[in-house]
């Protein structure tokens, strides 16, 4: 039976993207589409289709400023590049690579303004401003099919090969209006069916005739594909995948005369024609309901993919394995660390309940959130951290560096300032207490600070400052800022200061800006020197053989290698301070997991300590000051993250000169007085 009208053409094309079955559409219009497929076949939005042999680049559909989606074909019909400017935002599609603003980028790609992801075998790009989408096939690492789906609402509005809905389509008028200048560097030709037409007329006339209303138009587009010196297997075989959508019966007679294959897929995939658009896997096992519906790859009934360990193998559920740290761990495993114990089920970790508070870091421009959100400050300026009844803490950035200079805490009215370039401001907090803030000196390179509500900080302040953060259970949620709303839902964590859970980051972390600041770090780095010495040197957290490769099992390096090469690369000056600092935070979270790394400190890291003070790599201040043999020494009961650093070894104490001592060469302490040895009047 054939189909009536262009309009049912055009919905028909829709099976190719699955949203006829979806449900999406039940209550709007399904959107208009145009296609481009083979070596140059063009289905335009009124359901016409034309043949263009061109090098040239052509602008495929335009709307204004809205959109615009160019294309350019080799000299064989290949599709050579695509490119697409949307909502602000160029993605390139070249030589099977995903380029976005500059850059090549991984699926799924998340954006403010777009989505890129894998949609059964197709890629699709959708638009999160307007109802617009692109899809492509790439196929044995070229793109053979490309179309674009558009809201009706857009109708009249077009330009480029997809032409204007409503008006007739002018072939000639089409390519040439269309056609983007590139001065004697492409060459368009004029069609050509002067060529074998056995295999088009045949297949054709015999698998294909009854399929839609104007067959005879599909010889000529048939024979152009064909007339061409690559690939014309492959081109004619695109011809007939389109008018074989149309058919009402499935017949794969003209695949066996063709010799045209289905799609395959890899692994344990089998190929569907009509299945959902996103598989089951280990990951997410369980999809909603209105998936929609396209060709795709999918796992045999009852099992799911195996997307953890990337071999596309398909599973039972109970035999997902689970991920720890960038490690792959088989169904059953028990995984025991500092705060939890954890046992592989159905592809998740079920774990106790957790014996160690969330922190929140800001390590140079990187930030863990309360959560576990890991992210970039997109410029320097002085920012609210996290704030809550009666409190509120801001980090300030200087013009000339990436760490932190200081940080600020107001507390019941009152303002305590931690500043890294002021030696008499930071020696205040060595020992400090009042009726809602303690602080002491934890080693020579931190600072602890307690509230009287529980909130705790440890301040690095050398080589360079960073912010470790701990909240009370009993603050869960309610509070706010770059370190987020510590809920135990990472979705919402980007919420702004006006409410608003945004997509971005920059957005996110600008509304938390104390003041306005037009200091950006850029995001490529552009010193050479820097970026050699922190490739060669990073590394060194992942050697198998070295400190560190103990603690490969419970930390993921990766991450903090690339934020290592980016800090030292960003560093504006002392970069082996930077690397150091980098290094040091591997350390640092492994030591949160219980894993202590000793003697990673070499070369430019070593740490000359002050006076007689020894460098351990977990130093505690309890009981090894003069001061504790005086009067009650409340930084034993003030537990946080171990730390390494300069200061006094068990059995010696420290006094108020910075210098170790024996127990008898201590002076005394009341209140704030110190008494030297010997003396007996107080």
């Amino acid at each position: 039976m054939k189909l009536l009208s262009v309009l049912t053409l055009g919905a028909v094309l829709l099976l190719l993207s699955g949203n006829t079955s979806s449900g999406q559409y039940a209550c709007e219009l399904p959107p208009d589409v145009c296609k481009t497929f083979g070596s140059g076949s063009i289905k335009t939005f009124n359901g016409s289709y034309f043949y263009v042999k061109s090098t040239c680049p052509f602008t495929f559909s335009k709307k204004g400023t809205d959109y615009d989606i160019q294309i350019q074909r080799d000299e064989d019909g290949i599709l050579l590049k695509v490119i697409i400017f949307l909502n602000g935002i160029v993605t390139t599609l070249e030589n099977g690579q995903i380029n976005v603003q500059g850059s090549n980028v991984h699926l799924p790609y998340d954006h403010k303004y777009l989505h890129i992801h894998k949609y059964g075998i197709y890629t699709k790009l959708e638009s999160r401003i307007m109802k617009l989408s692109v899809f492509w096939y790439d196929e044995d690492g070229y793109i053979s099919s490309l179309w674009l789906e558009l809201d009706q609402n857009r109708r009249g509005e077009t330009d480029g090969l997809c032409g204007r809905y409503n008006t007739p389509d002018d072939s000639k008028k089409l390519i040439s209006d269309s056609q983007i200048s590139n001065g004697n560097q492409c060459e368009t030709k004029d069609e050509n069916t002067d060529c074998d037409k056995k295999d088009c007329t045949t297949t054709i006339s015999h698998f294909l005739f009854d399929c839609v209303d104007n067959p005879e138009m599909f010889f000529d587009l048939c024979l152009n594909n064909a007339c061409t010196t690559k690939n014309k297997t492959k081109f004619e075989c695109a011809v007939y995948e389109e008018i074989a959508q149309f058919c009402t019966e499935e017949d794969e007679k003209w695949r066996r005369y063709t010799g045209c294959v289905e799609p395959t897929c890899p692994g344990d995939l089998i190929f569907n024609k009509n299945e959902k658009a996103f598989m089951e896997t280990c990951s997410n096992p369980v999809l909603p309901s209105d998936v929609p519906y396209t060709k795709t790859c999918i796992c045999p009934t009852g099992k799911v993919l195996n997307d953890l360990e990337g071999i596309n193998q398909c599973v039972e559920l109970q035999d997902c394995p689970c991920v720890y740290a960038g490690k792959v761990y088989p169904a059953g495993y028990n995984l025991e660390t500092k705060c939890q114990k954890c046992v592989c089920k159905d592809g998740k970790w079920g774990c106790s309940q957790k014996k160690c508070p969330s922190r929140c870091k800001i390590e140079g421009i990187f930030v863990t959130t309360f959560d576990g959100k890991n992210y970039r400050i997109p410029g320097k300026c002085q920012y609210f951290v996290a704030q809550g009844l009666n409190w509120s803490l801001t980090v300030e950035f200087p013009e000339n560096q990436i760490y932190l200079s200081s940080i600020k805490l107001e507390l019941y009215k009152e303002l305590y300032e931690f500043s890294i370039s002021d030696k008499n401001n930071l020696k205040k907090y060595e020992f400090y207490q009042s009726e809602h803030l303690r602080t002491f000196r934890q080693t020579s390179m931190y600072i602890q600070v307690q509230t009287s509500f529980g909130l705790k900080m440890q301040i690095q302040v050398s080589p360079l400052m960073q912010l470790y953060l701990t909240l009370p259970e009993k603050l869960k949620g309610t509070t706010k800022g770059l370190c987020g709303n510590y809920n135990d839902d990472i979705r919402d964590e980007f919420t702004s200061s006006s409410g608003i859970v945004e997509n971005s980051v920059d957005e996110f972390a600008n509304s938390w800006m104390a003041r306005t600041c037009e200091d950006k770090i850029p995001k490529i780095c552009t010193n050479t020197q820097n970026d050699l010495y922190g490739k060669e040197n990073c590394d060194y957290i992942k050697d198998p053989t070295g400190p560190f490769a103990k603690c490969h099992d419970y930390v993921q390096y990766d991450s903090y290698i690339r934020t290592c090469e980016e800090s030292v690369c960003q560093c504006a000056e002392n970069v082996q301070d930077c690397l150091c600092t980098a290094l040091g935070n591997y350390a640092k979270a492994c030591a949160a997991q219980g894993i202590i790394v000793q003697d990673w400190r070499k070369d430019d890291c070593i740490v000359s300590c002050p006076k007689n003070q020894k460098f351990e790599y977990i130093m505690t201040p309890c009981n090894r000051t003069c001061r504790s043999l005086s009067v009650y020494d409340f930084t034993c009961e003030m537990e946080d993250g171990p730390v390494e650093g300069c200061g006094c070894s068990e059995g010696s104490h420290m006094d108020d000169e910075q210098t170790c001592t024996s127990t008898f060469q201590c002076p005394c302490y009341h209140g704030n007085d110190i008494y030297k040895r010997g003396t007996f009047d107080i």
